[in-house]
């Protein structure tokens, strides 16, 4: 969801850690799109993650794209408030259900690297991909 990309049209960054944590499991709700994405690559990364560089980058990723995406939840939030209706609340199984897909730019081109390729729908590279607000508003009954 929070990932890295450039471009137009868009691109996996190449600088996006992506990937798969080695320290907690696999929630719910994520395991569709997860299972989806691991049976198109098969077994092309087995073996790999991401440890992280363990160094400081300057604007990029995650560092630059998760304030953003909060700012676009917050607005979402102000504006169910304002309309009456209950706020967001937990995020992820709304973001990862898949009735809401259509509320991302789907991300299919790139990769890091020595990692992940971004292909159709959720990948490890890019995510979810980037929110099309328009359509998150549509999503969160704000139409």
């Amino acid at each position: 969801m929070v990932g890295g990309t450039k471009g137009i049209p868009e691109q996996a960054g190449p600088f996006s850690a992506g990937g798969f944590s080695v320290y907690t499991r696999q929630p719910s709700w994520q395991s569709t799109a997860v299972n989806a994405y691991l049976s198109r690559i098969g077994t092309l990364y087995a073996g790999r993650f991401n440890p992280g560089g363990a160094r400081p980058t300057l604007v990029g990723g995650t560092s630059a794209s998760a304030p953003i995406f909060a700012a676009l939840i917050a607005l979402l939030n102000a504006e169910l408030r304002r309309a009456g209706k209950p706020v967001l609340g937990y995020l992820n199984p709304w973001l990862y259900a898949p009735a809401n897909a259509g509320m991302w730019t789907d991300v299919m081109v790139g990769s890091n690297p020595g990692g992940f390729e971004a292909m159709s729908g959720w990948d490890a590279v890019s995510g979810l991909g980037t929110p099309i607000y328009s359509r998150m508003r549509v999503a969160a009954r704000l139409r």
